[in-house]
C-alpha cells in the first residue's frame, strides 16, 4: 500500500471503529500545523490534502442528492469544517526530530480534546502512532492522526462535526472497507 492509501485507510478506519455519537459544539485547534512543510525537500513521498470549508461547500454542492452514494457523501461532509493531512515518506532515519512530534501531540492536550489511541512498540518498527478525539459531551468536533515511524511522519486534522452514522453508511462504498462491526448480531 503507498502512502496516501495508508492515510486515507487509517483516517477512515479510526472513524469506523469509534463508538456512536451525534454533532454539534466547537473546535479551537488550528487545523494546519506550521513548519512541516521544510520535511519536503528531504522525503521520497509526500501527500498534502487541504480541504477547508469553502471547498467542502463547493464538493458538496456539486453532488446529487438523487443519487444514494452522493447523497451519503453530501450528508457527511455536511459538519466539516476542513480535512488537513500531511505525510511525508523518508529514505533514512532521523530527519525530524522527537520534540518537533511532540509540538504536533500538543496540539491536542486542551480539555475538548481527548487521546482515545496511542500505540508504542519497541519490537515492531511501526511508529508510534496518536489518535485524539475532541467532543463536546456526546458530540464529535474533530478527529486527528499523529503517526511518527522511523521513517515516516504522518499527521491528519478533520475539524468539524462528524457524524459517525453516516460515515458508516459509506462502508463497501469508495474504498471504504466494510467492516460490519456495528450491525445487528455483530459485538
Amino acid at each position: 500500500m503507498n502512502l496516501s492509501g495508508c492515510v486515507l485507510t487509517c483516517f477512515m478506519l479510526t472513524l469506523l471503529l469509534l463508538p456512536s455519537a451525534s454533532a454539534g459544539g466547537q473546535d479551537s485547534t488550528p487545523p494546519r500545523p506550521p513548519g512541516l512543510e521544510k520535511y519536503e525537500a528531504e522525503a521520497t513521498d509526500s501527500v498534502e490534502i487541504t480541504i477547508d470549508d469553502k471547498v467542502l461547500r463547493l464538493a458538496a454542492g456539486a453532488l446529487s442528492e438523487k443519487k444514494p452514494d452522493e447523497k451519503a457523501v453530501k450528508a457527511l461532509v455536511a459538519g466539516l469544517k476542513g480535512v488537513y493531512v500531511r505525510a511525508f515518506k523518508f529514505d533514512r532515519e532521523g530527519v525530524y526530530q522527537p520534540a518537533e512530534v511532540e509540538a504536533l501531540r500538543a496540539r491536542f492536550r486542551s480539555p475538548e480534546w481527548s487521546r482515545i489511541v496511542g500505540v508504542r512498540s519497541r519490537k515492531y518498527d511501526t511508529g508510534n502512532v496518536d489518535v485524539f478525539l475532541a467532543s463536546a459531551g456526546e458530540v464529535i468536533k474533530g478527529l486527528a492522526v499523529v503517526i511518527a515511524g522511523p521513517r515516516d511522519l504522518v499527521y491528519v486534522h478533520v475539524a468539524g462535526d462528524i457524524d459517525l452514522e453516516r460515515l458508516r453508511e459509506l462502508e463497501g462504498r469508495f474504498n471504504v472497507p466494510r467492516l460490519e462491526l456495528y450491525r445487528e448480531g455483530k459485538e
